[in-house]
């Protein structure tokens, strides 16, 4: 659903005149200490798949709490397609999460 030359055109869109290293172009460089618990639902067909692992690493490293749950066929934004029941799955799981205490 989202080819490199997509995804490159619209990072720059994103950043705008920002540095795309900047935490508030891209979380994954920034400080990422002292962040609640982080659950992740990712897609493995998604280009951002090695963002999302990375991601949990480093939260992982600060001593954070993360949960990366990856869905096999999984395209980017499949829980927005919730016609099909990997989306379905993941909502569910989401909501569950949403709910805790």
């Amino acid at each position: 659903m989202l080819g490199a030359p997509g995804l490159a055109a619209a990072g720059r869109l994103w950043a705008g005149d920002l540095d795309p290293r900047d935490p508030i172009v891209s979380p994954l460089f920034g400080d990422l200490s002292g962040l609640p618990p982080v659950h992740t639902y990712q897609g493995d067909h998604d280009l951002l798949y090695a963002d999302a692992e990375e991601l949990t690493r480093r939260i992982l490293r600060t001593g954070g709490l993360t949960e990366l749950r990856v869905t096999r066929g999984g395209f980017h934004v499949f829980p927005g397609a919730p016609w099909i029941p990997e989306a379905r799955l993941t909502l569910r799981r989401m909501s569950r999460v949403l709910r805790q205490p």
